[in-house]
């Protein structure tokens, strides 16, 4: 493809560490992007009540989706390729990372969002905390090889920790020892 999509769900950003996720992409990320490679990505972000001060960032390459029906962000999601989440404060593993990692887009994320879940750098996904390294990370995911590879080890691994029978067999053997 010669121009790739690269999407953000922050849900909601009157949330403070959405917000500040969606300001660093669209203050840092984003230009750093355009200028190292120019014309090459094209960055979408989903979710609603993104503040009017960011809007003026909003432009040709980076669309602003805001809050969409199931079937129509189903429909945007088919066509994206990489999932870009930067999680610079918050608790927890957000669904903003478990979902790409679990549909099996190739997924550039903060190392502090992964929060002891297995997820290896390299080989489920891309781990990145500065802007220069997010951007980096995404000129590596130019290489469509390392984009399957990483699709298929992320969905695997997220197959055998989330799966419904594992869920199911937690709960089972919690009840159990009641």
């Amino acid at each position: 493809k010669k121009v790739l999509n690269v999407f953000y769900a922050g849900t909601n950003y009157n949330v403070s560490h959405n917000r500040a996720a969606l300001e660093f992409l669209l203050k840092k990320v984003a230009p750093q992007t355009e200028s190292n490679f120019p014309g090459q990505f094209k960055f979408h972000v989903f979710g609603r009540k993104i503040p009017n001060d960011l809007s003026a960032y909003f432009n040709d390459n980076i669309i602003n989706h805001q809050y969409l029906e199931e079937s129509e962000y189903l429909s945007l999601l088919s066509k994206m390729d990489i999932a870009i989440v930067p999680s610079l404060y918050g608790a927890g593993m957000q669904q903003k990372i478990f979902e790409p990692l679990a549909r099996g887009f190739s997924t550039i994320a903060s190392a502090r969002g992964l929060v002891g879940y297995p997820f290896q750098d390299g080989k489920h996904l891309l781990l990145a905390d500065t802007p220069e390294q997010f951007v980096s990370r995404l000129g590596e995911l130019k290489d469509v090889e390392l984009r399957r590879r990483l699709s298929r080890e992320s969905r695997a691994l997220a197959e055998d920790l989330f799966s419904e029978s594992v869920i199911e067999k937690i709960i089972f053997d919690s009840i159990k020892n009641i």
